[in-house]
């Protein structure tokens, strides 16, 4: 196992976590970014979050464990794919055991 599976893991189970724990916060820091009217706070923290995402897909494309058509794109299907579980987990669609069966399933397949 490369070292990309343990720390994309840990990413998206901070993530689902946190959309859990905080599912309205979530929730009004997506919806503010869209509407444009994101306080520096929201932005920055959405910033963190991409920039994240793009640093492990970055250390997975170079090391091979990762492949696709463009650090760009990868970035966004890995982001949607934590968005998604999250958002099910948020709204109490999915068990912890799924959510936690969903992370590694998403973390295996992202792997080549």
């Amino acid at each position: 196992m490369t070292r990309l599976a343990p720390a994309a893991a840990a990413h998206a189970r901070a993530y689902v976590d946190f959309a859990i724990g905080d599912a309205a916060l979530l929730e009004l820091m997506w919806q503010s970014l869209k509407a444009g009217d994101a306080t520096a706070e929201i932005q920055a923290a959405a910033g963190r979050f991409f920039a994240t995402v793009q640093s492990q897909v970055e250390a997975g494309m170079a090391s091979g464990a990762l492949v696709g058509p463009d650090l760009e794109h990868l970035t966004l299907l890995i982001s949607a794919t934590m968005q998604g579980i999250g958002a099910f987990a948020s709204a109490g669609r999915t068990t912890p055991q799924q959510n936690a069966e969903l992370i590694a399933d998403a973390v295996e397949r992202w792997r080549r």
